[in-house]
């Protein structure tokens, strides 16, 4: 059966169609259809770029460095979260020394009399005042480790019987014996082990901790010794839950940011319409190119993230937003006076830690709150509400309000507000509040689309 290619126009509607990762795969796989995938719009759902991971709808790509050249011949992943004293890396030097510690001086971490955490995240008072020495104290504590992972493979408890719970307590206890200490168990420690289930978590607890401290200590071993290990990027994707699995190898040259920028500008550029995207997450402990633009509907700011960062590279015909989400509870509402966000269609704030007087300095006219907390239950919902009844905001302000309740709770909450506050009015799952200029404040129970609590929603509207 003879097949032909598809037309020029025909490829671009199929292109059209297609979703965006599989489009930048064919792309980079099959040059020749290059040009007219550039020159189809690209519309993407969401957007985030967060740790040197970028996600693109439900697919993830993480950029990692891995040393290649180890004896065992499997790739160690050296960038990212230092799971014992919880430092991240984002590069390391010829031998693997994270940059944490590069941009210090060089110096390992502890024994400095300032309480600062070794490498292996203990807080060690002996006083070492060269690298040598502190290196040799972290040699001396994974020794003892090894000595101790073999006292464990040796111990027998003695027979007892206890419950899941009580497991987990002596678990937990065991695991506060101090490893800072060049000092194997005693046999009273080891007696707080009553069960075989028991030793063998800390035997494994213990294994994987050797390993952890073993690739910690390997740099500065490798500094010691003038060893200059290989180290290469791994592109790595996963589609939603799936495992990730290996698209691309990159050699690494002082700069894993880098990479990921020529990742997204190699996706991104050269295209001949604005990319659309529909919701777009500012980046957290990294930038964007500021060569691209995207025309953006709905902005997220994250925990760690700035507008600052995102509003260079928003196409201006993106303007009004049709929503912004932002957490409050941490950074406070000074940023919300930012023309960006004031004037966005919607608002949805996030609040961590919730009070009258924070939600007071919000002056958007249509927000939507969500609590992690009971807010609406509070004393400080009452002051609040007093509040705007006070100060007189226009016609067409709209509050939303998360309870985390069912509707016959959200309407015990108004019947509340009814007998609490003066000339409130309650009826048919609605309080009315007059306000000056012949406005009223209505609040009612709802349930906004996809929504599994009730929702208290106060606007003020004009007196019928």
């Amino acid at each position: 059966m003879n097949s032909k290619p598809l037309a020029y126009d025909s490829l671009k509607t199929v292109l059209e169609y297609m979703d965006p990762n599989i489009r930048f795969l064919l792309s980079s796989r099959v040059p020749s259809i290059r040009t007219a995938e550039r020159a189809v719009p690209l519309k993407i759902e969401e957007f985030e770029m967060r740790n040197n991971k970028i996600r693109i709808n439900r697919t993830n790509y993480e950029f990692g460095i891995y040393q290649v050249d180890r004896q065992d011949n499997i790739p160690h992943k050296v960038s990212g979260l230092n799971k014992l004293n919880y430092k991240w890396t984002s590069d390391v030097d010829e031998f693997g020394i994270p940059d944490y510690i590069t941009k210090e001086g060089g110096m390992l971490p502890g024994n400095n009399g300032s309480g600062e955490r070794n490498l292996f995240g203990f807080e060690d008072d002996e006083i070492i005042p060269d690298n040598d020495g502190r290196l040799q104290k972290l040699e001396r504590i994974l020794e003892t480790e090894k000595n101790r992972y073999k006292q464990l493979l040796r111990y027998r408890p003695k027979k007892a019987i206890r419950n899941h719970h009580s497991q987990y307590l002596g678990h937990r206890s065991f695991r506060r014996i101090a490893r800072d200490r060049a000092q194997i168990y005693s046999n009273e420690e080891l007696e707080m082990l009553k069960t075989k289930e028991e030793v063998d978590n800390a035997i494994e607890d213990t294994k994987n901790n050797i390993k952890l401290m073993e690739n910690q200590i390997l740099p500065f071993q490798n500094r010691r010794d003038n060893i200059r290990p290989k180290f290469e990027i791994y592109v790595r994707k996963s589609d939603g839950r799936s495992p990730s699995h290996l698209i691309e190898r990159v050699n690494y040259t002082g700069d894993l940011h880098k990479a990921v920028e020529s990742f997204i500008n190699y996706i991104f550029s050269k295209r001949r319409h604005v990319i659309e995207i529909n919701r777009l997450w500012t980046p957290s402990n990294t930038s964007m190119p500021r060569i691209l633009k995207f025309k953006v509907k709905r902005l997220v700011i994250q925990e760690r993230g700035s507008i600052e960062s995102v509003e260079p590279i928003i196409e201006e015909s993106s303007f009004p937003l049709e929503k912004v989400t932002i957490d409050i509870g941490f950074r406070g509402t000074e940023e919300l006076d930012h023309e960006i966000i004031r004037t966005a269609k919607l608002l949805k704030i996030d609040v961590s830690f919730a009070s009258s007087q924070l939600l007071q300095n919000v002056t958007h006219p249509n927000v939507e709150f969500r609590f992690y907390s009971f807010f609406t239950e509070h004393p400080e919902f009452f002051v609040l509400i007093r509040h705007y009844v006070e100060t007189n905001k226009p016609i067409g302000t709209c509050y939303l309000f998360n309870t985390h309740r069912s509707e016959e709770i959200a309407i015990s909450i108004l019947e509340n507000i009814s007998i609490g506050i003066q000339g409130a009015i309650y009826d048919n799952k609605c309080v009315t509040i007059p306000m000056r200029n012949s406005t009223v404040l209505k609040l009612s129970c709802v349930y906004p689309p996809g929504q599994n609590y009730a929702h208290i929603k106060m606007t003020i509207v004009s007196l019928e």
